[in-house]
């Protein structure tokens, strides 16, 4: 989903693909209890370092190989695959912890959030099927833009000074990323790569603000699986809606979604390792702002696999987007 529930967003991604703690509005530092000495400290940093640069990496690289298995096998196949590979590979761990499956609020909250989710990395999907990867990554991936104007209007959180220079920056590098001969046509706009990467921030956005609200009702990979099955389920409704018909046979060959499988095992490991890093260092702030720039590995890798070019202008609105989304974590 980071998004998704594996780019959260998963992000989860947006989890994603998925980010379920970044938008947090508490911030953990590393002080009190079990912290007092230096050396303490120091390996709580380095812990949170290696968390954030697993994300980076991982999360960066799943976004890659999810954009090329969407150009062979399509984005809804990519989608189903991507998010059944995190619920296998989560399913012994739930098994072993237990989860409470109980109809209740939280449960509705998290069917809704998957379905936003699905929507989010679908198009997301789509975006980096058509490309460039550099224009697709940076605009999914600032979903943490809509994340705070949701929870500033709906659940009347404070901003920061930080913050609000943060959303400038980030506006402005999208502004610079999206803009081309298409934008100002409204009949051009729609579907290409900015069209659909802003599609997939928006749902993305909107999931994970959603998400906050139940934070507290699950453990990570309760959440994480739940989201991901959830996914798996509103995906083959997406798939059989638009396709109006079950995968063929030969569309469901290890050869055709073998990127989907490998985006999909690097999306579940970042996030794993993302997640328990912040269970044993209690921060959000270090791990959450070096992942944030996740978007420049799957541009850097679309360079030197694919000869991706982007012009002056739009690199460095690229930059600009991930410096704003640092910001933004700090």
């Amino acid at each position: 989903m980071c998004r998704a529930t594996t780019k959260s967003q998963a992000k989860s991604r947006h989890q994603k693909s998925i980010l379920f703690l970044i938008e947090r509005s508490e911030r953990y530092t590393f002080s009190g209890a079990g912290f007092d000495s230096c050396r303490g400290r120091q390996k709580m940093i380095f812990i949170a370092t290696i968390g954030g640069l697993a994300a980076l990496i991982f999360w960066g690289l799943s976004d890659y190989f999810g954009g090329k298995s969407s150009q062979n096998a399509g984005p809804h196949l990519t989608n189903i695959v991507i998010q059944f590979s995190s619920v296998i590979a989560l399913l012994p761990i739930v098994l072993f912890s237990g989860i409470d499956f109980n109809f209740n609020l939280s449960f509705v909250v998290v069917m809704a959030i998957a379905a936003l989710f699905t929507i989010a990395y679908v198009s997301f999907l789509k975006s980096l099927q058509i490309g460039p990867y550099g224009v697709a990554a940076p605009v999914a991936n600032s979903y943490a833009l809509i994340t705070l104007i949701v929870s500033l209007l709906i659940f009347k959180t404070q901003i920061s000074g930080l913050q609000l220079i943060a959303l400038i920056i980030i506006i402005i590098g999208v502004i610079m990323l999206a803009i081309d001969k298409t934008t100002f046509h409204h009949k051009k706009i729609k579907g290409t790569t900015a069209y659909l990467a802003g599609i997939a921030a928006i749902f993305w956005g909107i999931g994970f603000a959603l998400m906050d609200t139940v934070l507290g009702d699950f453990t990570w990979y309760q959440l994480f699986f739940l989201i991901s099955l959830w996914m798996v389920i509103f995906g083959s409704i997406y798939y059989l809606k638009e396709h109006k018909k079950i995968p063929k046979k030969e569309e469901l060959t290890t050869e055709k979604l073998r990127e989907a499988w490998i985006a999909g095992i690097l999306i579940t490991v970042g996030s794993s390792i993302f997640f328990i890093s912040l269970e044993k260092t209690l921060s959000v702030a270090v791990p959450a702002v070096i992942a944030s720039a996740s978007p420049l590995v799957t541009s850097f890798t679309a360079w030197v696999k694919e000869q991706e070019r982007l012009s002056v202008y739009k690199r460095i609105g690229a930059v600009i987007i991930v410096i704003g989304l640092m910001l933004l974590n700090v």
